[in-house]
């Protein structure tokens, strides 16, 4: 399989315990099977000072990896893993409380597994989870909202066997300054489009 990752730094490369800890699914390799979304990926945390943007293309052998497809499981899984991991900021005694049962009922250990796939949720989108947990929205508002503005599954290279088995195609490819303003409206509508649904 071919996957693609986009970022500022042109002589990035992928480091097993390397990344945020935390990113949706902790440290790790960020990819997508969608190069026109990594493209857009390389702009996001724009930075006027960055030397340029770019796209990272890699090889992959699937069959010789452990897979965990969290798409596959109820979404709350995938909601607990963004609690596990992403930073939940204050929360008061009963969201405290409702966040360690929910976490009892739908968490899953996926450490053992080379490479996780699912959607991603970049920092603004994480809101949505965030007002999940603190009863402002239903399931199914957060069900509709984290399709909003199309973000794309994600492919996170987690083990030290994947990123051995992950090969680099080419050189990083310069992306162009037009993807800063499709990831910028990507964001926009979506954000707009969970506001009116927020409200409902």
């Amino acid at each position: 399989m071919i996957l693609y990752h986009g970022n500022q730094d042109r002589e990035m490369v992928p480091q097993y315990g390397g990344g945020n800890k935390n990113n949706d699914y902790g440290r790790g390799f960020y990819t997508t099977e969608d190069i026109e979304l990594a493209k857009e990926w390389a702009y996001s945390g724009y930075n006027k000072s960055a030397d340029g943007h770019w796209l990272h293309t890699y090889d992959i052998d699937l069959d010789k990896c452990n897979v965990y497809y969290l798409n596959d499981d109820d979404i709350m899984c995938w909601l607990s893993q963004l609690y596990t991991h992403r930073d939940v900021g204050e929360l008061g005694e009963v969201q405290s409380d409702r966040l360690v049962k929910f976490q009892d009922i739908y968490y899953k250990d996926l450490s053992g597994y080379d490479i996780i796939v699912g959607w991603r949720a970049d920092d603004s989108y994480f809101r949505y989870a965030q007002d999940f947990l603190n009863g402002v929205i239903y399931r199914s508002t957060l069900e509709e909202a984290i399709r909003l503005g199309n973000l794309g599954i994600q492919y996170f290279i987690q083990s030290e066997k994947a990123f051995a088995e992950l090969n680099r195609i080419g050189e990083p490819i310069e992306v162009e300054d037009y993807y800063r303003n499709k990831y910028v409206n990507r964001d926009r509508i979506a954000r707009n489009e969970y506001q009116l649904k927020a409200k409902n």
